[in-house]
């Protein structure tokens, strides 16, 4: 599969028209269309365009034809999982640092009584 072939793949992936993807990447009439129904290739300026709106693109895949097609994404879910292991251990060592506070207020008050 060429180039152009994954850029009509990725828009079919899509439900996009070629129309549509001009369209919104403020392309020319026929820029995409034209090159996908020739399989000729999208110049760098035709291509930086594109990838503004299209940017969940996979470009390993785009260019090399390597790995999945749309990029990975962190989804809000895990985030908010993440946030709140992070909340929970933060919790956690508060909790030991008064500990430790407290045990060294009581050493040093013992150590005083036998100064006294």
């Amino acid at each position: 599969m060429n180039f152009i072939s994954r850029i009509k793949a990725y828009l079919e992936e899509k439900n996009t028209k070629p129309a549509t993807a001009e369209r919104l990447s403020g392309l020319s009439n026929g820029t995409l269309s034209k090159a996908i129904s020739t399989n000729k290739n999208i110049s760098v300026d035709t291509l930086e365009k594109f990838l503004t709106v299209y940017n969940d693109i996979n470009l390993n895949w785009l260019f090399y034809e390597e790995g999945k097609m749309l990029k990975e994404v962190n989804t809000i879910p895990d985030n908010i999982e993440d946030a709140k292991n992070l909340e929970r251990k933060i919790f956690e060592l508060e909790i030991r640092l008064d500990e430790c506070r407290r045990k060294s207020d009581d050493e040093l008050l013992k150590k005083g009584k036998e100064l006294i």
